[in-house]
């Protein structure tokens, strides 16, 4: 674990121990995460096993663009790497590391992996002065609008367990017959993961991103969670840190070549 890891874990524990009279360590606060993360993609067709400074998602349907049924993220120790190829036994799979250092990325990469992206865990205590909902945004509570939002997505992002999961919040603006923007949040305990915050291209620079993150962080806040946390595209970071997120942890996203 490098000197960056161990101040920013420190920084972080100390404030979630302060906000929320919880005690917990690096491991709970990647566990939730990860969690919240694998259920907003997989549903109720994923699995994730639980380890000291790893976990290992397994969905039943691929999942992303680089469609893939195995997704390893691990953070703290590197030196698991071999342990991680045995374990795939070759099969496809993503490995997600925080705070990866040069040299476990340059052994990455000799061991066949291949760069996919760079990401930033974030999270964000929840305020004592919160707006009240932005009531431009609209939270999915019928098959209707799922079914809708779905046809404006083109996937089928909201699942049918998701409708009926109380620990699951799909958001959405529209314009007529355009979903506009969208973002989901998932309880998971004490914590809410967001994720998948989009606007459509021809209504961005308009703050319905920020309207969405407002009404998440209003709902949180009548919830008593204590932290807000997501993983952030590079495009996404200015949205999130005008918002009042903190960044934490680097992410390298790789993809195995077999």
């Amino acid at each position: 674990m490098s000197m960056h890891t161990l101040n920013l874990s420190a920084k972080y524990l100390i404030m979630i121990s302060e906000l929320c009279n919880l005690n917990t360590d690096l491991d709970n606060i990647m566990h939730g995460l990860i969690t919240g993360w694998a259920k907003s993609r997989g549903g109720s067709g994923v699995s994730v096993e639980h380890a000291r400074g790893i976990s290992h998602c397994f969905f039943e349907y691929s999942i992303g663009k680089n469609a893939r049924n195995r997704e390893t993220f691990c953070w703290g120790t590197l030196n698991c790497i071999d342990s991680i190829i045995q374990f795939h036994k070759k099969k496809y799979h993503f490995l997600s590391v925080f705070d990866i250092d040069i040299e476990t990325h340059k052994q990455l990469l000799l061991n066949g992996y291949k760069l996919v992206v760079r990401e930033t865990h974030m999270y964000k205590p929840i305020p004592d002065n919160v707006h009240s909902p932005n009531f431009s945004v609209k939270r999915v509570s019928s098959k209707e609008e799922a079914d809708w939002y779905n046809s404006q997505k083109g996937s089928s992002f909201i699942k049918p367990e998701h409708i009926v999961d109380p620990d699951v919040f799909d958001f959405y603006t529209r314009d007529r017959d355009i979903m506009t923007s969208s973002a989901r949040a998932i309880r998971v305990g004490r914590f809410w993961v967001v994720d998948d915050v989009q606007t459509h291209p021809a209504f961005r620079r308009r703050g319905m991103a920020s309207n969405l993150l407002v009404t998440i962080t209003s709902f949180a806040q009548m919830d008593k969670t204590c932290i807000l946390t997501l993983i952030s595209s590079s495009e996404g970071l200015p949205l999130y840190i005008r918002d009042g997120y903190t960044k934490g942890l680097s992410l390298n996203v790789y993809s195995s070549t077999y």
